[in-house]
């Protein structure tokens, strides 16, 4: 029987997008995991709270890190899942899910299936987050760097990056798929059209391989629905635009507009 505390849920859905976990990096140590670590939401420099650098020189340390992969590329190696080879109920729904949201906001509106609960989900968290945080996912989005078919291997690595502490939730499922979204709406003002359902399929393939049996545990799309349903998540929200703050470079400027 599931553990009645997995089911619990939390006074603020976000904040522990990205948790306390352990000392702070050192600079000269963000090497190959730069990325990753900057990702996770320079978790020494949150309280416990999860609320964000409440002092100027923790903003201007923030500012001032740099990550080392931009320079020297990143050392991590491509995802390649490997997909069932009868695709089963969830992957079918997920991808639905994935394609239907990155297409809509790359403004195709056909609908490609997938629980109409958890599509109307993901659609209004998409659009706060991605409406509220502009800035945020853009310095991401600059980072990556995406302008020809070729670079859509690039965001292979946002996943793996997001969950690359362990942590797992609902939250961070969700950003993940609203970057998506964002990422979507770039490739169709690119005329990259043809690339958004490679820009789903991979992080479909990723969630049926490496979140699989957290999703299934969590009750699947209809445990999203129920998660999301009457919390607020802006609060921690902050916590996860901090983390693409820090990969993008934005720093204090856009530590200061998101208080």
């Amino acid at each position: 029987m599931m553990n009645p505390a997995l089911l619990r849920k939390p006074a603020s859905i976000m904040p522990y997008l990205y948790t306390q976990g352990g000392p702070a990096p050192h600079t000269a140590d963000l090497g190959k995991d730069g990325w990753e670590r900057r990702l996770q939401g320079l978790s020494a420099d949150l309280s416990t709270d999860g609320s964000l650098p409440s002092s100027q020189s923790e903003l201007d340390m923030d500012e001032d890190m740099d990550v080392q992969s931009d320079s020297r590329g990143s050392t991590s190696p491509p995802l390649t899942p490997t997909t069932p080879s009868a695709p089963d109920a969830l992957y079918l729904e997920t991808h639905a899910l994935l394609r239907s949201i990155c297409k809509e906001f790359a403004g195709d509106m056909k609908v490609e299936g997938g629980s109409q609960k958890a599509l109307a989900t993901l659609r209004r968290l998409g659009s706060e987050i991605n409406e509220k945080h502009r800035i945020a996912f853009q310095g991401m989005l600059q980072r990556l760097s995406i302008q020809n078919p070729e670079d859509i291997q690039k965001l292979s690595e946002v996943p793996s990056m997001v969950f690359s502490d362990g942590i797992t939730n609902w939250g961070r499922i969700v950003t993940l798929i609203s970057f998506g979204a964002f990422v979507a709406k770039h490739l169709k003002s690119l005329r990259l059209e043809n690339c958004i359902g490679t820009l789903a399929d991979n992080f479909t393939d990723y969630l049926m391989t490496e979140k699989r049996a957290w999703i299934e545990e969590h009750n699947g799309w209809d445990g999203c629905v129920q998660f999301f349903h009457v919390e607020d998540y802006e609060s921690g929200l902050k916590t996860v635009l901090m983390a693409f703050a820090g990969v993008a470079g934005l720093g204090a400027s856009l530590a200061y507009m998101i208080r």
